[in-house]
């Protein structure tokens, strides 16, 4: 069976990398379009009860990364995306460093959200995996929205570095359209700062995505980070208790005391 479109496609269109505000690329069509209609017939519905979900002042979401919970071709399409087969082309077009996957899919899987709800602020991800310890390097989010438009929300935001306060983005660089069967790969680095927008108010409206994360190896982490950094959206900035919730949200000792489902 088919998986992805076509190699030379492929091959080209990951040499066309963006390296600002952190290295990114944009690939439309990315699977084959018989496959991908099978993977949206198999994606789950929100009212399901096998999601994990978040809801939160920063993020309101539900997830699903268990195997045994995907169906056939959903499960395909996993594998394939961990397999050495697609990790090399990755390798060739983005570092000299061997790439590793993560078949445990910590921070990946399946992702819905909905209307008027739907949402994840700015943030950085952790960049350690708490049981192998290699360096979080890179995301890939396969997107599964039929006839989706820039003012329904839910675009894929990336921010610059903000060069006086840390532990807040910079300017908004870039708007991602979550249109069906593109695919994003960026470098989740330190400094790669990204959100979701809030979902506009329409009935029944979800927003589908499908993540996996790929790590690499490096001797000596500056500095590292257990546990997502949030940060207040333009409304949230003089919150108190959303200033607070980031703060003990970020931290590996405190992180629980928030930290509901």
């Amino acid at each position: 069976m088919k998986i992805i479109n076509s190699e030379k496609y492929i091959k080209k269109n990951l040499k066309k990398i963006v390296k600002k505000p952190f290295h990114y690329i944009i690939l439309d069509n990315f699977l084959d379009r018989k496959f991908i209609n099978k993977i949206y017939k198999e994606f789950p519905s929100y009212k399901d009860n096998i999601w994990h979900e978040y809801s939160n002042y920063c993020e309101n979401k539900k997830t699903l990364n268990i195997w045994n919970l995907f169906k056939p071709n959903t499960y395909k399409l996993f594998s394939y995306l961990n397999s050495q087969e697609f990790i090399d082309k990755i390798q060739n077009n983005f570092t000299q460093k061997k790439i590793f996957s993560d078949d445990g899919l910590h921070g990946g899987g399946l992702s819905i959200m909905r209307d008027n709800v739907g949402k994840l602020n700015p943030h950085l991800d952790n960049s350690v995996h708490p049981k192998s310890g290699l360096l979080r390097k890179y995301n890939l989010i396969l997107f599964l929205n039929k006839n989706w438009k820039k003012n329904m929300g839910g675009c894929l935001n990336f921010y610059e570095k903000n060069k006086n306060a840390e532990n807040i983005p910079g300017i908004l660089s870039r708007t991602i359209v979550p249109i069906f069967n593109r695919c994003v790969i960026f470098d989740t680095s330190m400094n790669s700062w990204h959100g979701v927008q809030q979902i506009t108010k329409r009935k029944n409206l979800y927003r589908r995505s499908i993540q996996i994360y790929y790590f690499v190896k490096e001797n000596s982490i500056k500095r590292k980070r257990f546990k997502v950094l949030y940060a207040p959206d333009d409304k949230q900035k003089k919150n108190k208790k959303v200033l607070n919730f980031i703060k003990i949200r970020s931290s590996n000792k405190t992180f629980q005391k928030v930290y509901k489902t």
